[in-house]
């Protein structure tokens, strides 16, 4: 995929979800570069402890990474993903289905270190979780859209709280504020804890 060539900006995750279905070429790929710019290397650091050992020889989780960003562009230009969703947890469930999939192609002798691969009962629980963070996660932004960005800038671009806040334009403190508001909202909100009615 060619580059636009504009420098990514801005931390608004539903900004990026919704420029990366926009009809505007440009805005989609600067969109898109974005995302990678975010978490490309959480991407590359998940295939690499995953993958066996082997493998990694080849320069796989490489490719699956590069992998990641082709389906995402391909079912954003196809209309099959949908804007209103997450996008970090769209991001991972395709992640999670390469690896799968690059496993389970590798010829035997190289299946034998897999090492950290989940067994299959994990990897549907791990599904269902996600589905779960992604519901979460955006009943945090509809309520919450300061504190979503701080968790979204923090806990999956895996920035510190300074150079975060730094990128949000505000003090250390609030990021760190928000940021704990953002989170005690997730655990509640994943453990069960609120009301239906509530955003």
């Amino acid at each position: 995929m060619a580059k636009s060539g504009k420098k990514p900006s801005g931390g608004d995750w539903k900004r990026l979800a919704r420029d990366l279905t926009s009809s505007n070429l440009s805005q989609a790929m600067t969109a898109c570069e974005e995302l990678q710019d975010k978490l490309g290397g959480s991407l590359q650091a998940y295939f690499y402890r995953r993958l066996p050992r082997s493998a990694l020889k080849l320069g796989d989780h490489c490719d699956c990474e590069q992998e990641v960003w082709l389906r995402l562009w391909q079912n954003a230009r196809s209309g099959s993903f949908d804007p209103r969703r997450n996008v970090v947890a769209y991001i991972w469930g395709i992640a999670r289905n390469v690896l799968l999939e690059q496993i389970r192609d590798l010829p035997p002798d190289l299946t034998s270190d897999t090492g950290e691969l989940p067994p299959p009962d994990d990897i549907v629980e791990q599904d269902e979780n996600l589905r779960n963070l992604s519901r979460c996660l955006s009943r945090l932004g509809d309520k919450d859209p300061q504190a979503y960005d701080a968790v979204m800038e923090t806990w999956f671009s895996e920035l510190s709280e300074r150079k975060a806040a730094r990128k949000l334009r505000i003090s250390a403190s609030t990021l760190h504020e928000r940021k704990h508001h953002g989170l005690e909202f997730l655990k509640r909100c994943l453990d069960g804890k609120l009301p239906r009615n509530e955003p």
